[in-house]
């Protein structure tokens, strides 16, 4: 008999195995916000394998499912899975995607996703509000539109500078090396900088 888990953790497929099984025991009589909510997680799955066409399929599906009509209240537990956070992680799917599959068309898809996940985030969000305002930058580099990023990429300083959070500060690190291959324009320059204090360890400074 298999022992528990212990919280060490599964491979990939099984992860896939467990989002299949979830997807299929919900595809009926389940609030349509929790379906698309397992759709999007499959979509993030499926991008990390390299699987573009599951995963889009499963992005295409998330958004369907959620402008299902419902009178069937959301438990509570799911109260977190608004429109928002739905946009975000879709946005993130595809711009993972435009940056593995060769296919950068995805970020300008995943531009807009973003963009809808900033405009809706509640005010007191302020770590989700810079994870999207970072992804946006990210993307916008993607697409090419460099001023675009440069703002995004401030506005992601602007409200992710005071939070204390080692995932934001390496979300800035990221972003200011995915930013480096444009610093022959003053701004990204700036940003880049900006980006480096900001994504540095207190602990360190």
């Amino acid at each position: 008999m298999p022992g528990p888990n212990l919280g060490l953790p599964r491979p990939p497929g099984h992860r896939r195995r467990l989002h299949r099984l979830a997807l299929y025991g919900t595809r009926h009589g389940t609030h349509p916000v929790l379906r698309a909510g397992l759709h999007a997680l499959a979509g993030r799955f499926a991008a990390l394998q390299g699987n573009s066409t599951e995963a889009l399929r499963n992005v295409r599906h998330a958004q369907e499912i959620w402008a299902e009509d419902t009178s069937e209240e959301l438990p509570a537990y799911a109260a977190y899975l608004d429109h928002a956070e739905l946009s975000s992680t879709l946005g993130e799917v595809l711009l993972f995607l435009a940056r593995t599959s060769a296919q950068p068309q995805h970020a300008v898809t995943a531009v807009e996703l973003l963009t809808t996940a900033s405009a809706e985030r509640g005010e007191g969000r302020m770590r989700s509000r810079a994870f999207d305002a970072i992804a946006a930058a990210r993307a916008l580099f993607v697409v090419g539109d460099i001023d675009a990023a440069c703002d995004a990429g401030r506005r992601a300083i602007e409200v992710g500078s005071g939070i204390d959070s080692a995932r934001v500060r390496r979300r800035f690190q990221d972003l200011a090396r995915e930013a480096e291959p444009h610093q022959d324009t003053a701004t990204v320059r700036t940003l880049r900088e900006a980006l480096l204090v900001a994504g540095a360890d207190p602990r360190h400074v």
